[in-house]
């Protein structure tokens, strides 16, 4: 164990930044935080032995790796450079979402898979200087994890996502090519979906089993090739975090246009799983996603299923659902039954318009 976390005791009381966790260290290799459940436990290989100046951490995410220089480093052009270069694959092999540099009076942002600046979206520069106490720095960071990507070094506001219109362009790719109806395109999405917001979150790392390795793969793999790996690794190690129900035998990761139900590559989707990996890459984060996006999900793909004939499933539009939210007199103590809650709309519509009114206070406690 790092002498710097036990004197320091940043293991159990680590400083603070916002809502995240705040290191500054500098003399703790990789290897001694991944030991200490700081940082992801993996195979970081050559840079087992890196010591980053700093880290924001989100546990299991790492949100930030920061490099402090002294300003005398920063005077030349190819100083800067040499500085931006330093750590930065150290950033990259921790699934960090920002790369700071910083001598205290000037700051490079930087989107590590890029290699490049943040740019505001005017296209200048980002000048705040970095301070962990400054608010603005919070903000800035927050904004970053929502909208920094493979393929976008610039910083937007702050907002929900809805990946509504992915889901219809993904459902006419996999119903084009096998002409399955919308329960089992639905099953199919929502798997890709999940394997690519576990990724985004880095609850499955960058290595062998995240989104961006997969994506990686089609550089020196053959489409066959990268489909046979999904169903043979990555798909298990999904299942493995969202185990089936033994009771009604029941799992989330079932689809079956791309992966039989005996978890082999179905052979001749190969080209549309690519396609539609392409098309999640290109929509970007999914970590703030609009809370409403499950129950359109459901109505779009099932809008025309023959389940509602065989099952007698009817998604309630949510614009019905919050008018008669607002009719309903609501009160502490209640109880509220629905036995048809489906996807929970009329339980989480009060709550999360009126949350204050079910918050229980502390105050004096």
């Amino acid at each position: 164990m790092s002498e710097e976390l036990i004197q320091r005791n940043l293991i159990k009381v680590p400083e603070k930044m916002g809502t995240w966790d705040y290191y500054n260290i500098g003399a703790t290799p990789l290897k001694a935080l991944k030991g200490a459940k700081i940082i992801p436990d993996k195979d970081y290989a050559e840079y087992e032995e890196k010591k980053p100046d700093a880290l924001i951490v989100k546990k299991p995410r790492v949100i930030a790796v920061i490099e402090y220089k002294q300003p005398e480093e920063f005077r030349a052009k190819k100083q800067i450079e040499a500085a931006i270069a330093q750590e930065i694959g150290t950033a990259r092999a921790l699934g960090a979402k920002l790369y700071i540099v910083t001598d205290g009076q000037k700051t490079f942002w930087i989107n590590p898979l890029t290699g490049k600046e943040f740019q505001t979206e005017d296209g200048s520069r980002v000048a705040l200087n970095f301070n962990k106490e400054d608010i603005e720095c919070v903000k800035l960071i927050d904004k970053a994890i929502g909208s920094i990507n493979a393929a976008n070094d610039t910083i937007r506001a702050s907002a929900l996502v809805d990946p509504l219109p992915l889901a219809q362009r993904v459902w006419q790719d996999l119903w084009a090519v096998s002409g399955a109806t919308p329960e089992n395109c639905l099953y199919t999405f929502v798997e890709i979906f999940i394997f690519k917001y576990l990724s985004d979150l880095n609850v499955l790392p960058p290595g062998l089993h995240s989104f961006s390795n997969l994506l990686a793969q089609y550089k020196t793999n053959t489409e066959n090739e990268v489909l046979k790996h999904y169903a043979s690794t990555v798909r298990v190690k999904i299942k493995e975090l969202f185990p089936w129900n033994p009771d009604d035998k029941t799992t989330i990761i079932n689809g079956t246009i791309f992966v039989s139900k005996d978890d082999k590559a179905v052979s001749g989707y190969s080209t549309v799983f690519k396609k539609i990996l392409e098309r999640f890459e290109a929509f970007g984060t999914l970590e703030n996603i609009d809370y409403d996006f499950k129950s359109k999900l459901f109505e779009t793909f099932l809008k025309e299923s023959i389940s509602k004939k065989n099952w007698g499933q009817f998604f309630t539009p949510l614009k019905v659902v919050r008018a008669i939210v607002r009719m309903a007199d609501i009160n502490a103590g209640m109880k509220i039954c629905d036995p048809a809650c489906g996807v929970g709309k009329f339980l989480l519509e009060p709550i999360l318009h009126d949350i204050h009114r079910f918050t229980i206070s502390r105050t004096g406690s």
